[in-house]
């Protein structure tokens, strides 16, 4: 990250860099940003040196940088052709896969691979006996699917709320509002399955309990009357809970638990291990020039903005003694022409 100033005739000019290292390009360009925000007044640009990868830098990362910031880019080394990453583990009907994917040029080839990982289902399902079959039939189907593995600190308990037979295990008492943050993304994922949105808005009413209505409740899917239908909250900092006014033999019930199940899973990143390029077009667009050196706003100027304030001050108070002087001379003519009339008389 470079930066080059000139503030006058009055000052040296300056130029100022620092480089800053970082395994990913939207950290190393927050850091520079902060620093060229607490250096001095100056032309400020920022040179962001990378392979550019694809995934590595967004127009997102990009429009964070105040407009005032130059932005320049230099692509340096070359990326391999291809290279083959881990890529997370699935769990499946016959068990744990360890997924390994070869990035070549822009294809993805993934491959899975039997795991001595012992298999468990992540999501515990509290339902009515009669609906046992039904609950069976959905997790095969999601298994079939493949999801994703949970980590291991991450659990999850889906409960089907029968409330024509009055099945309804939950209490207020033992559920909290959601402050993990795996459980937020969790949630969050159902709110963006657009699958699992879709079949919910078939299903004629939600929960008319009013219990669901109010905090540590979140709605994650709707019904066709507006009614929640899947609501989330908190059981424990390990154990995320949902529940569903589907029926179990819904449509829904088999997409909540893949969405589910995928939430309480580590989706692998393949940012660091990508080849294809980001293509120079979009380098070019994001290219901007520095702005004119602006006033100065880092406190180690306050100081010299105070100084012109004062001097401002001290002109103005100068000028109003001055017009005070000017309008007394003529009163104090005439005070002592009036007295010398008195005198004579």
């Amino acid at each position: 990250m470079r930066q080059d100033g000139d503030r006058g005739p009055e000052r040296a000019a300056l130029h100022l860099s620092r480089e800053f290292i970082a395994t990913s390009l939207s950290d190393g360009i927050r850091r520079a940003v902060a620093w060229l925000e607490k250096a001095p007044p100056a032309r400020r640009e920022l040179v962001v040196v990378s392979p550019f990868a694809i995934g590595s830098l967004t127009a997102a990362d990009v429009a964070a940088v105040p407009a005032s910031i130059g932005i320049r880019f230099e692509r340096t080394g070359t990326l391999p052709t291809t290279r083959t990453v881990p890529a997370g583990r699935v769990l499946a009907a016959g068990g744990v896969l360890a997924r390994e994917a070869t990035l070549d040029g822009v294809q993805t080839l993934v491959r899975d691979a039997a795991s001595a990982e012992p298999s468990s289902w992540p999501i515990e399902v509290a339902h009515v006996p009669e609906a046992k079959q039904a609950i069976d039939a959905a997790i095969a189907a999601v298994l079939s699917q493949r999801v994703w593995a949970p980590a291991p600190d991450r659990r999850a308990r889906l409960v089907i709320i029968d409330a024509e037979k009055g099945y309804d295990p939950l209490s207020a008492a033992g559920v909290s509002p959601i402050r993990t943050p795996w459980m937020a993304a969790a949630a969050a994922g159902l709110l963006r399955d657009a699958d699992l949105q879709t079949a919910a808005a078939r299903v004629a009413t939600g929960f008319v309990d009013e219990k669901f209505f109010a905090a540590p409740w979140q709605a994650v899917a709707f019904s066709a009357d507006g009614r929640p239908l899947a609501m989330a909250a908190a059981e424990s900092p390990e154990r995320f809970v949902v529940a569903s006014a589907a029926a179990a033999s819904s449509l829904v019930t088999p997409l909540l638990m893949r969405s589910l199940a995928n939430g309480l899973g580590a989706a692998p990143d393949f940012q660091h291990g990508e080849v294809a390029p980001i293509a120079d077009r979009w380098l070019r667009e994001w290219t901007r020039p520095a702005a004119s050196p602006s006033a100065p706003a880092g406190d180690a100027f306050r100081h010299d903005e105070g100084e012109n304030d004062r001097r401002w001050l001290w002109l103005a108070a100068l000028c109003l003694m001055g017009i005070e002087m000017w309008m007394r001379r003529p009163r104090s003519a005439a005070t002592e022409a009036r007295e010398e009339v008195v005198r004579v008389a």
